[in-house]
């Protein structure tokens, strides 16, 4: 994927969470998903995927956020172009499923200033499973 090209959201931001469970309509409480795109190959499907569990659309954009904030830094190189080539290479974009964050839309801003630690870590607002 060269620098110019942008990955296509529309087609990749369908929640493919189940809405039956045993045959019968599973009601839940409204939440927000992620999907998480491995720029190494945004067409393989083991490489990107969906983390599902928001409570708000806040706390979807904010992980999102931070988790394009810590794919920019762990790519950080000597100067921007040289981040930038990497991020594109080996980086993770992150969109908020029915919400307007994409993280490639940052890209200049993220590259061109260094996050603190706080910034990058979104493992904190990750949902936890019961």
């Amino acid at each position: 994927m060269s620098q110019q090209d942008t990955p296509d959201w529309s087609m990749m931001l369908i929640d493919p969470s189940p809405l039956y469970d045993d045959g019968k309509f599973k009601e839940k409480k409204k939440t927000y998903s992620v999907k998480v795109l491995s720029m190494r190959d945004n067409q393989d499907d083991d490489l990107n995927y969906f983390v599902h569990g928001f409570e708000s659309l806040e706390e979807a954009t904010e992980y999102a956020t931070r988790r394009m904030r810590a794919s920019v830094e762990a790519a950080r190189g000597e100067s921007d172009v040289a981040t930038r080539q990497c991020w594109f290479e080996w980086g993770e974009d992150c969109g908020v499923v029915s919400g307007t964050y994409r993280g490639s839309e940052y890209l200049d801003f993220y590259v061109a200033n260094v996050a603190t630690e706080e910034e990058c870590d979104y493992m904190v607002l990750e949902p936890r499973w019961g």
